[in-house]
């Protein structure tokens, strides 16, 4: 049996848990908060919400700028089914965008085709440690006046000469998932690509 993954627990992970479970404390409470700050803190980002999962994170994100039935949200069609899951959850209309051939992240020079009306959001996609063009997704965003939503679930702590991936766009949004957290940690700072 070849393991995906493995997670270690030090004796402070251990104390951690061992109160929160005395205190009740099993999905927010003191813990919680402390993690939200300090992540806040590292990525220089003035607010963090903790929410179970990225797919709940996306949905979260979506629903703060109002996205709703009507309205249509660009993604990459080479993404993880949470990104496009999140939306159709909202009543909105998933658009996808082709990826471009030498990076498989989504092609920026075609987004602008796919801009309507009906356009509430962009939301690129760092997949495996790899940045989307953020500068050319900027640059559309504030042309036609959309906000971002950066899906940086596969990139917890990597960065582009701009900064941390999801920390470039109006809401960010991060995964904890064990194999996501293991593989970012290890390739920290060193998995961008120009476009």
């Amino acid at each position: 049996m070849i393991s995906w993954w493995r997670t270690s627990f030090g004796d402070g992970e251990v104390e951690k848990l061992r109160e929160s479970v005395q205190k009740e404390c099993i999905g927010q409470g003191l813990v919680t908060e402390e993690f939200e700050e300090e992540i806040s803190l590292a990525l220089n980002v003035p607010f963090v919400v903790a929410t179970t999962n990225g797919s709940a994170a996306l949905y979260m994100a979506l629903l703060s700028l109002g996205i709703g039935h009507g309205d249509e949200v660009i993604i990459p069609n080479r993404t993880w089914i949470a990104s496009a899951n999140a939306i159709l959850l909202t009543g909105a209309k998933v658009v996808l965008v082709d990826v471009r051939s030498d990076l498989l992240l989504i092609d920026v020079a075609q987004i602008q085709s796919k801009i309507t009306t009906q356009t509430k959001a962009l939301m690129p996609v760092h997949l495996n440690g790899r940045s989307a063009d953020m500068q050319g997704i900027q640059r559309l965003a504030e042309k036609f006046g959309i906000p971002i939503i950066e899906d940086a679930c596969q990139a917890f702590f990597l960065s582009n000469p701009s900064g941390y991936l999801g920390t470039q766009s109006d809401v960010d949004c991060f995964s904890f998932g064990g194999n996501k957290v293991s593989f970012n940690w290890s390739r920290r700072f060193c998995c961008y690509e120009k476009p």
